[in-house]
């Protein structure tokens, strides 16, 4: 997913509007797909091949490593010149990035906690022996920080499923972190940083296997 910083003042698909340039309109477009899974409807319009002025920059927000892929790859196959790529505008009122929790077996660092009688959900959390604990942190980011306590973890987007799993004593402990904002998303490219793995859960997710882009001849 790449994120377009203007894109709502020149009309990019944005959130369920789907509001398209003017000049792409006066093509004809043609709606190849409509489905809903999961709760999430994904449309697809054809269009004519031809080139496409987006507004800059561009900023990868979610899938660097599907993008880093298909750089090698393209060294290997030179017809591989093109991929798939979602682009959605950063003002857009439909995006939204849920937080993706940690679960940890063993801890590598103790952080500095205080007991809380509930999950402050407005700081990092850790979940462990019943209680839950806020972590003092002067880290931006939630999922960077919980790099300085485990070294060694598992993800879910469901905190539920976390706690669960330190109830159930396959793990010691959970930590329950805040979602980054798109702004820290972008701030993050912009100063050329990658983020932690499973930082970001972008949400609506588009369906999947819906289309197929094909490498050298197809018969």
């Amino acid at each position: 997913m790449v994120l377009l910083d203007e894109a709502e003042e020149r009309g990019i698909l944005i959130g369920d509007r789907y509001r398209v340039p003017g000049a792409l309109r006066r093509t004809g477009l043609i709606e190849a797909v409509d489905v809903e899974a999961d709760r999430v409807r994904t449309r697809v319009w054809r269009l004519d091949a031809g080139e496409i002025d987006l507004p800059d920059p561009l900023l990868i927000a979610d899938g660097h490593h599907r993008y880093e892929t298909a750089v090698t790859f393209r060294e290997e196959q030179p017809d591989a010149t093109h991929t798939f790529v979602v682009a959605v505008s950063s003002r857009s009122a439909g995006l939204e990035i849920f937080p993706t929790h940690r679960v940890a077996a063993d801890l590598d660092v103790e952080p500095d906690t205080w007991m809380t009688s509930t999950w402050d959900q407005s700081s990092l959390a850790l979940y462990r022996e019943g209680n839950f604990y806020r972590v003092d942190s002067d880290d931006e980011l939630d999922a960077r920080a919980v790099e300085r306590y485990a070294s060694e973890v598992e993800y879910t987007p469901n905190a539920q499923e976390a706690i669960d799993a330190v109830d159930s004593g396959l793990f010691q402990a959970a930590f329950l972190v805040r979602a980054p904002t798109v702004e820290q998303v972008a701030a993050f490219a912009r100063r050329g940083e990658t983020m932690p793995q499973k930082s970001t859960y972008f949400y609506p997710k588009l369906t999947s296997g819906l289309l197929f882009h094909p490498i050298g001849d197809v018969e």
